[in-house]
């Protein structure tokens, strides 16, 4: 009996030390970690095609007689009968050609439900097109770093949707728009993808619930909402934005979700008369002018440093204001952990700010509130700030478990040594 209770109490001391190594060389491998099956669902019902050319203006290729030669064009391009792209699957499509090219259409059409799995050009590319719907299909390793090659390029065209269309596996620029106006832009996500949406002279669109980051350069007059935004992609942490914005005026930017390693949102080249309201926002940095950027409002914002290095306090700025910029309102913004939670450049350098309004925000624990010169006509008015109290020096819960087994197995192995050493 003494015997079995002394082989008990060996195993119980080996095996505490063996926890004890285990916790030391895992450390948080013990959480379990969350696996989310993301591969699309593909229908085995698609029909295998080769790539599509319809031009309107060319009377070889125009929607009529396509329509008339090819049963997979369903409607007769009315209002209450759009033409109907449905059910397609283009595999593999070479460099030469993209999946499905439309061009000089006015006339009402759809594209739904189709597959472009590794087209080596454009999925779909539209040129001096009106009058779209393109919703519900799915890209798949479609976009690359190369930069003529994307999933939908579309030029010159205005009346447009894009709804409900997944990309997946995608590197870059899985949506480009150079010059439109009046489009839709809704529901769309990159899954699995380090790819964006870039849109060149776009004005007059809506941008909602989109899981993408984006690019705007010269666009004026949109929507930007309810949409999620992250960019984790660039290691190390220096390049990359979540939603970019060059030389933009007159936007609506509200309740998106933002957030980067790098740069979150980032308004350079003279943005002006931008809305910038109940984000939330956070990463590296928060929202940064630079180059210009006058008449801007930023307010009921949510701005969180957070890093992915563990850094309690940090980043570049809550809020930066420089480069000549004037008459921006930072107004009922709660603004926490970055080390200046709002930056108004000074006049020691070559450029700065001036004229702005900073009213009503909270500054929670932030190394410094407001970072800025009394002689740049500034004001500075009821705002709250809590700085950053460092904590005190704590021991983790792995380190209590270790200073409570290591010792005790160490004590035990000696004990159960000098046993051995006695039989």
């Amino acid at each position: 009996m003494k015997l079995k209770k002394l082989r008990l109490k060996n195993l119980l001391i080996i095996m505490s030390f063996i926890l004890s190594l285990f916790i030391l060389m895992n450390g948080n491998s013990l959480v379990p970690k969350h696996v989310d099956d993301k591969l699309p669902i593909v229908k085995s019902s698609l029909i295998s095609m080769s790539p599509i050319f319809i031009d309107d203006t060319n009377p070889d290729h125009n929607w009529s007689k396509t329509a008339l030669e090819n049963e997979w064009i369903t409607g007769t391009g009315t209002w209450n009968d759009p033409y109907l792209i449905e059910g397609l699957n283009f595999i593999s499509i070479s460099r030469v050609n993209s999946a499905i090219s439309i061009q000089n259409s006015q006339v009402p059409f759809i594209i739904r439900d189709c597959l472009f799995l590794n087209c080596h050009y454009h999925g779909i590319d539209l040129d001096y097109v009106s009058h779209g719907n393109i919703t519900e299909n799915i890209f798949i390793n479609g976009s690359s770093s190369d930069p003529y090659r994307h999933s939908v390029d579309i030029r010159y065209c205005e009346n447009l949707t894009l709804l409900n269309n997944d990309f997946y596996y995608e590197e870059d620029k899985s949506i480009y728009v150079f010059n439109g106006s009046m489009m839709k832009i809704d529901s769309n996500r990159a899954v699995e993808s380090d790819s964006d949406m870039s849109l060149y002279y776009v004005d007059n669109s809506s941008f909602t619930g989109n899981s993408f980051s984006m690019r705007f350069w010269g666009c004026h007059y949109n929507e930007i909402t309810d949409n999620v935004m992250i960019n984790i992609k660039y290691t190390p942490k220096d390049s990359g934005y979540s939603l970019n914005l060059i030389n933009s005026d007159y936007n609506n930017i509200t309740r998106n979700t933002i957030y980067s390693n790098y740069m979150t949102l980032y308004l350079e080249g003279g943005c002006d008369h931008n809305i910038i309201s109940l984000n939330n926002i956070s990463g590296q940095n928060g929202i940064r002018f630079w180059g210009g950027g006058s008449f801007n409002t930023i307010m009921y914002n949510r701005i969180e440093f957070i890093d992915d290095d563990g850094d309690v306090i940090g980043g570049h700025g809550g809020i930066s204001i420089a480069s000549e910029s004037v008459y921006n309102s930072i107004l009922f913004n709660f603004i926490s952990h970055f080390s200046t939670a709002v930056y108004l450049a000074r006049p020691s350098n070559v450029v700065h700010a001036k004229y702005c309004t900073v009213m009503n925000n909270t500054f929670f624990e932030v190394g410094e509130c407001i970072d800025y010169d009394e002689s740049d006509g500034h004001v500075i008015e009821n705002n709250t700030c809590i700085l950053y109290q460092h904590p005190p020096e704590t021991i983790s819960g792995y380190s209590l478990i270790l200073f409570a087994f290591l010792p005790m197995s160490i004590i035990g192995i000696i004990l159960l040594l000098r046993k051995k050493i006695d039989f």
